[in-house]
């Protein structure tokens, strides 16, 4: 059955009529692929999302973390406080 204004032609290639098909199943290999990678990515979120539940599991049972002491500069330097990390000058 053919829509309105639609006429089979004689002589059409059968090629003509299949390709909206080809380019379906294209389609759905495309979505197997991508479903398939979206798990293979959820899989590895999983993963590291456990990592990182484990290594602050141990960082909170292993207790707080003392803050690290910077050296004061010797005398006389020229670089003075600015040359530490998180220090300010006044």
């Amino acid at each position: 059955m053919y829509r309105d204004g639609e006429r089979k032609q004689m002589g059409t290639p059968v090629t003509d009529d299949l390709e909206p098909y080809r380019r379906l199943i294209e389609l759905q290999k495309e979505m197997i692929k991508l479903s398939q990678k979206h798990a293979h990515t959820k899989r590895e979120h999983d993963r590291l999302r456990a990592q990182v539940a484990r290594e602050v599991s141990r960082l909170i049972r292993a207790g707080p973390v003392s803050a690290p002491v910077y050296a004061s500069p010797p005398p006389g330097s020229s670089r003075g406080c600015r040359a530490l990390p998180g220090c300010r000058s006044r």
